[in-house]
């Protein structure tokens, strides 16, 4: 009984693999005959963008680019020498596996981020104290991971000597998606050039946050569309009664982080995974 308990449980973990094998293995979108073939990258490497090039068969030139098939599948151009001794310029596709989303041709794991359900005033014990917050936030919400709040200070002690950190320089170059998954930014670049392209409206609980209208209350940040400080940061967050910049929650524009300083009360926090 043991023996045949054993010999079913084997044949249920192959089974199991080779379904995983199945999933996540590479198969060929398409293919074509070539003379000369050069792969800026390496044969099926979907942990890099890149592309080949060279003479196709009537010695015209050609140059195809590493793609995304979808948000979660890569393809990735290879030179591929065959029995035949006939050279191929071949397109494969893998599903860049589960947590992991393709960007710009290949697969990347993201960095999360959300939006805190509570709201907080401008004093919220400088930088260290917002980056606090976030950790605690997603710790209670059993996230893990490492936090840091984007917040920019920008403290001019005299005409000659200041202090200025930007939001940007607080987050490491990766992509951005929600807790529901959904595509923030596909790197630093792409959520400091003027737009995003999902709005942060998920909260550390997973769902959406709402407030009496698009920009009330809004989210304390300090810092432009840039990524940069705005000089606007509540005294470098510890005073709730001066003013600092904000941003809306519901925006994909600018305005998700710079509608422009306003007072230092009840404001949510961006939370950016490190």
């Amino acid at each position: 009984m043991n023996v045949r308990k054993s010999f079913l449980s084997l044949i249920l973990m192959g089974m199991f693999f080779s379904m995983v094998y199945f999933v996540y293995a590479a198969y060929v979108i398409q293919s074509e005959e070539v003379l000369t073939c050069t792969d800026s990258d390496g044969t099926q490497n979907f942990a890099a963008s890149g592309n080949v090039m060279g003479l196709n068969i009537t010695n015209g030139s050609y140059f195809y680019t590493d793609r995304c098939v979808s948000s979660t599948v890569a393809s990735d151009w290879s030179c591929v020498l065959r029995g035949s001794g006939k050279l191929y310029a071949v397109e494969y596709g893998q599903n860049c596996g589960s947590g992991n989303i393709c960007v710009s041709g290949q697969c990347v794991t993201p960095k999360r981020v959300f939006v805190t359900n509570a709201t907080y005033s401008g004093n919220l014990g400088g930088l260290a104290g917002g980056d606090s917050i976030c950790n605690q936030t997603a710790a209670n919400a059993n996230l893990g991971g490492e936090w840091v709040a984007w917040l920019s200070i920008n403290i001019q002690s005299n005409v000659t000597n200041s202090t200025v950190v930007h939001a940007k320089d607080r987050i490491p170059d990766s992509a951005y998606v929600r807790l529901d998954g959904v595509t923030v930014a596909d790197n630093k670049a792409d959520l400091t050039d003027g737009t995003i392209q999902s709005p942060i409206n998920i909260s550390e609980l997973g769902t959406v946050v709402s407030g009496i209208n698009w920009y009330t209350p809004g989210v304390f940040t300090g810092t432009n569309q840039s990524g940069m400080a705005t000089g606007s940061d509540c005294s470098a967050w510890t005073n709730m009664t001066t003013f600092g910049t904000y941003g809306s929650h519901d925006i994909t524009n600018s305005l998700w982080t710079n509608i422009g300083p306003s007072s230092c009360t009840q404001r949510r926090l961006y939370c950016f995974e490190k």
